[in-house]
């Protein structure tokens, strides 16, 4: 069991319960990330701006790290110029398509479109222009058909 900690209300309380409800109002892009690795199940509700474009970042950032692990680990074939095995690239997609269209899906939700724009995600080339463009659009302000403004709650 944790010691109590004072927390700033004035009273006494567990540091876990402090740390629970400083995390469920952090806006900070490891958060963002932790939010759309752990919704992807789910699918439903918004993503605001912020949080999409930070797991964008993280998703093309792993992708390079993968790459760049093939090229290591398997050096590059002469003939295309390129790794000549995408082992580790190829985990690394499989493990984050299902987060990335499930954010994708929900950053349209924010924008008052069927999630059924995400489709387009894992689609080479149309997937990062998609992403790109849902980044630099403003969700609509209020609530719509699919929730919450994500702005409004501080999530």
């Amino acid at each position: 069991m944790h010691a109590p900690q004072f927390a700033h209300a004035g009273g006494w309380s567990s540091h876990a319960a402090t740390a629970t409800v400083a995390a469920s109002h952090q806006s900070t892009a490891i958060a963002y990330i932790q939010k759309c690795l752990r919704m992807y199940v789910n699918g439903k509700g918004r993503a605001r701006r912020a949080e999409y474009g930070w797991f964008v970042g993280f998703f093309a950032v792993v992708m390079l790290i993968a790459s760049f692990a093939d090229v290591q680990t398997y050096g590059i074939d002469p003939a295309t110029g390129l790794a000549s095995t995408m082992m580790f690239t190829s985990l690394a997609w499989l493990g984050m398509i299902c987060p990335f269209v499930s954010a994708t899906s929900r950053r349209a939700h924010d924008l008052g479109q069927s999630g059924w724009l995400a489709a387009l995600a894992p689609i080479p080339i149309v997937g990062a222009v998609v992403a790109v463009i849902l980044a630099f659009i403003p969700g609509q302000v209020g609530d719509n058909q699919y929730g919450a403004d994500p702005k409004a709650g501080g999530v």
